[in-house]
Order: C-alpha cells, then structure tokens, then sequence
C-alpha cells in the first residue's frame, strides 16, 4: 500500500534533476512507515534503472546521517558488499544507487523456502565480509536484516535459484543498505537512533540498553543466517518490550529438527553466533564468516 506523506515528491512519473543525470521515477519498491519512500528510476541519459530513496522532511536528520555513514565508508574506497549512493540530492533529501536484481534475502527465502548451508555460504560471506569492512572503519551497522540484504547479478544470470547460489555464486553479490537507521560510532560519534534497529533482529543486550558494538552485528548476522536454514525467524516481536518478554522464556531450538541437511559443525556454528552473552559469540563479523565457510564444506 502506498502510504500518501505530503513531504515526499518521489511519485510516478515524476523526474528529479540529478548532477549525473535526471532520474524519471518508474515505480515504487516499498515505503518505510512514514519515513521514506523507495522508488525505481531510469537514468534519461544512461538509460540505467536506479534506486531513488527520499526521506520525509521530518526525518531529514535521518537522511544527513545516513549520508555522513555513507561518505565515510566511501572515502575509504568503498567495499563490494556495501551498497553505497551515487547521488545524494540535499534539497529533496534523496539517495540515488544502483538497483540490485536480485532483490532482498528475505523475499528470496520466501520464494526458495529453507536453504542448506552450502547455499548460505555466498550469501553470509558477504554479509560478514561488509560489516567487517564497516567495523575495521569504526562504525557498527545495528541494523542487520534480511531485507537490508540485496543481490546484485551479473549478466548472464538473470534469476536466482537454489543451485545458481552455489552452481553461479561468482555472479552473486550480496549487499548491505540502508545505513541510516542505527550506525554507530565511537570514533565519529554517530549515535544509534534511540529505537535502535528492528527489535526482532536486535541482539538481546542492546534491547536491553547496551551499546551495540560488532557482537551485536554478528548476532544479528547469526539471526540472518537461522532465517535461511529454518525457513522462519527466530523470534517475532513488534517493539522492544514484546522482544524483552520473549527472550526471558527463550531456548534456542535445534536448528537440525527444523532442517535435517544441517551438520553438528554447522549448527555449533549457528549457535556461537546467537550466544546469549556477546563474549561467548564470535568477537569479529570475519570470524564468524570463515567458520561458516569452514563448516559448510564439512
């Protein structure tokens, strides 16, 4: 459903004068609540199809920091695992990036249903390997979720499937978005937004009022990584208090009930990212993802 915000111009049909080029709006990918507005575009010069985020007037702050996160992780040289804006147009408080064909993990498992590990392994090596980049940067992503995960293809693959995840993974690259939400810093002083990331993707100690640090990254990288397997999310939770409930009454299940195709390696694996305590968990998002490829291969 589109949701009608008077502060957001993005609408079909619509072209935005950009400094590369002007951006003719094609469609809308999905709304953010109130806050943004995710739209297709098509270049009138390049031709090439585009993604244009716009942040409502009320989120502008919203927007300069995600902006600030971005050029930061960009005047390091960026990563490939990071999905990072072309453009950044002040007075409309747009973002103009590629547009990833692959969509998002979290419609990709709806449509694939329960992945085996071999089948992850592309997919959370590159998750791993961008938050890495981010926390060797200084900055903690605190958002990590299936849906801020895209794909981007090469030619000549045009889809994905179960077996071009592992058949045709060179032509597969996963990357993070959507870097406004929670980034922080100790060295730029980007604090987390004060709701933090979505709460059922949210370490148990940050909902419970800790900073988030790369431990709560990996953890919920771990939680992507249960997603896949299981075919389901872990925990469900609307708010904070309904996450801080549930997890008073929690164990963890047996990852191999849920998916057999799931070794004694790769489950122990699962587990010491989703350790309740951050010091049992892996301490970095690079070893977390080399103990995955180790035990996908087992």
């Amino acid at each position: 459903m589109t949701i009608e915000t008077p502060d957001l111009e993005c609408r079909l049909g619509l072209t935005i004068s950009g400094i590369k080029d002007n951006y003719k709006i094609s469609g809308l990918l999905r709304t953010a609540s109130d806050r943004t507005r995710i739209c297709l575009a098509r270049g009138e010069s390049s031709g090439q199809v585009i993604v244009v985020k716009q942040f409502t007037e009320s989120e502008s702050h919203q927007y300069f920091k995600e902006k600030r996160v971005q050029k930061l992780l960009a005047g390091y040289g960026g990563h490939e695992n990071l999905l990072l804006g072309d453009e950044f147009l002040d007075e409309m408080r747009v973002i103009v990036s590629q547009y990833a064909k692959g969509g998002d993990i979290f419609k990709l498992r709806r449509r694939l249903g329960k992945f085996q590990p071999i089948q992850t392994r592309k997919i959370m090596r590159g998750l791993c390997n961008g938050l890495d980049y981010m926390h060797e940067n200084g900055i903690i992503y605190c958002d990590v979720k299936p849906t801020n995960l895209v794909l981007a293809l090469e030619a000549p693959l045009e889809g994905i499937t179960a077996e071009s995840l592992v058949s045709q993974s060179e032509l597969i690259t996963p990357q993070l978005l959507d870097f406004e939400m929670g980034c922080s810093s100790t060295i730029y002083q980007l604090k987390a937004t004060k709701t933090g990331g979505t709460p059922q993707y949210t370490a148990p100690e940050v909902l419970r009022g800790a900073q988030p640090d790369r431990r709560s990254d990996v953890y919920g990288a771990g939680l992507v990584l249960y997603e896949l397997l299981a075919g389901r999310c872990l925990l469900q939770g609307d708010s904070k208090a309904e996450m801080l409930w549930k997890y008073l009454f929690f164990s963890m299940p047996d990852i191999s009930e849920r998916n057999p195709g799931v070794s004694p390696a790769f489950k122990e694996v699962l587990e010491k990212s989703l350790a309740e305590k951050p010091d049992k968990r892996y301490q970095t998002a690079r070893e977390f993802g080399l103990a995955i490829e180790e035990a996908s291969l087992q």
